[in-house]
């Protein structure tokens, strides 16, 4: 017999359990969201601090420039362009790191000594870092207030950063010059780093989204597992798919067919699944006691043993009642075995013990879930 679920059964099993999964997928969503909140919060805790490390006043030259000083810094900028990547293939997004890593002692030396002057006003005001983080692509900008200077100040960056001469460059590491150091007004910068901040927040609004739509799929997953194990592990028998029989079995789900408890209709359906079809003799077994009314129409005694002697020389049907195999007198031999299964009632240590029981009889097994 093929047992497998219907699609009436699985509905049945989310109508069942839809508490347990809408409780899983609540207290997993709650969680997961605590979980992903964390990492973004840390996430941006930490890259504030970065951007305020090099802003810190602990960082800054003794005697800071003006505002109206820096504005004279940032004309005729020249800048351009690299990509950095490890032999994991992992991108170096750490500017703040970068900037402090370009105006080191080392570094500053060896620029220096390929232009011919020293870097003036102080190094931390002249050269600036900046990333896309659409595309994690560092951006180097000199500003010195002098057009030539920067050129030459970027060329000799882009030189060493491109050929490795600056130490940290040539240590296992991939560089990819983007672009060649060319003149940029502030106002374009301005406006890459308005254009990167916007593609971050629709980046950042765009990941919430499919984290939360990820979530609420793993969460419902989670769910109907949990639902599973809690089906497959209860005591009671509560779906059509949660216990196994012989492909020979006849198996009859009146649960499917909607009856209404309130009427007739449950009952004539169940009295009739036992009695058809008709056998000389049919033992019915039930785990708990048969309501009368539906006794009253099997027309059966209450006792297995009750009139055995004559069952041979019976011509008309003949059905006992059971709660156990065990109470099957030995001078009888039945055709049929029907086996009642109460939905989230009959346990399931009964009915593998009725099946264990059942083995050594030759007659047809018929189990009727309702």
């Amino acid at each position: 017999m093929n047992n497998l679920p219907t699609f009436k059964d699985i509905w049945v099993f989310f109508k069942d359990n839809k508490r347990t999964i809408i409780f899983t997928m609540i207290i997993s969503f709650v969680l997961y969201g605590l979980g992903i909140g964390y990492t973004l919060y840390t996430d941006s805790k930490v890259e504030k601090a970065d951007s305020e490390s090099v802003e810190d006043s602990s960082n800054l030259p003794k005697n800071p420039l003006t505002t109206e000083e820096i504005k004279k810094l940032e004309e005729k900028q020249v800048a351009f362009e690299f990509y950095i990547e490890n032999n994991s293939a992992e991108q170096f997004t750490n500017y703040n790191l970068m900037k402090q890593i370009l105006i080191s002692p080392s570094s500053l030396k060896y620029i220096e000594e390929k232009i011919g002057f020293k870097i003036e006003p102080n190094p931390i005001y002249v050269v600036n870092m900046s990333l896309d983080h659409s595309t994690y692509v560092l951006t180097l900008t000199i500003g010195t207030g002098n057009d030539k200077k920067n050129m030459e100040i970027a060329q000799a960056y882009y030189e060493g950063i491109e050929n490795g001469d600056i130490s940290f460059f040539g240590n296992n590491k991939s560089i990819y010059m983007v672009s060649v150091p060319k003149v940029t007004t502030s106002e374009q910068l301005n406006g890459a780093a308005e254009s990167t901040h916007e593609s971050n927040g629709n980046t950042s609004i765009a990941t919430i989204i499919a984290l939360a739509i990820a979530g609420l799929i793993a969460t419902f997953v989670l769910g109907i597992i949990v639902a599973l194990i809690k089906t497959l592990t209860a005591k009671e028998i509560t779906d059509a798919f949660s216990y196994t029989q012989k492909p020979s079995d006849t198996f009859l789900n009146l649960n499917s067919l909607d009856l209404n408890s309130e009427s007739n209709d449950k009952r004539e359906s169940l009295v009739h699944a036992i009695r058809y079809p008709k056998k000389p003799v049919k033992v019915i077994l039930s785990e708990h006691p048969i309501e009368k009314d539906i006794q009253n129409e099997l027309n059966t005694p209450t006792k297995i043993t009750e009139d055995s002697s004559s069952i041979k020389e019976l011509t008309k049907e003949f059905i006992a009642l059971a709660t156990d195999v065990n109470e099957i007198d030995l001078d009888v031999e039945p055709n049929e075995v029907v086996i009642l299964c109460e939905k989230s009632r009959t346990t399931k240590k009964w009915y593998a013990r009725q099946r264990t029981l059942l083995e050594s009889y030759k007659a047809e097994v018929k189990i009727i879930l309702f």
